[in-house]
């Protein structure tokens, strides 16, 4: 049985993540909510495994968070090229949680035909 609620997930474009100490590339972005995430990377993670991760969300890196970050599961791609996470953020900033509200309010106001690519304009 599950522990905790599900969130609503927000498929989001064009968001970097980056070892926040050392500024190394680490995935992309696929998916948020107010309290995880789902990236795309390409060198596995462990079960549990804390990181501290600097999401840059726009083009041009002008929205950017620092989250603490706990690995959930981690597995390969079909085709082993890359691999795909989950993670729990177990205390995101109110600016993050707010970053994700207004994600949701954009998804839903925006037409079926464009509703798989959602674009922070900040």
């Amino acid at each position: 049985m599950r522990q905790q609620s599900r969130q609503p997930f927000c498929p989001i474009s064009h968001t970097l993540v980056l070892n926040s100490h050392n500024g190394e590339f680490v995935g992309h972005l696929v998916d948020v909510s107010e309290s995880g995430l789902k990236m795309l990377h390409y060198t596995p993670f462990v079960k549990d495994e804390q990181l501290e991760l600097l999401l840059k969300i726009n083009k041009d890196d002008t929205v950017q968070f620092v989250v603490g970050a706990t690995c959930k599961w981690c597995g390969r791609s079909d085709d082993d090229s890359y691999f795909m996470g989950g993670f729990y953020l177990p205390r995101p900033s109110i600016e993050f949680v707010s970053m994700v509200g207004e994600l949701h309010r954009q998804r839903v106001g925006a037409s079926p035909a464009n509703s798989a690519q959602v674009f922070m304009s900040a």
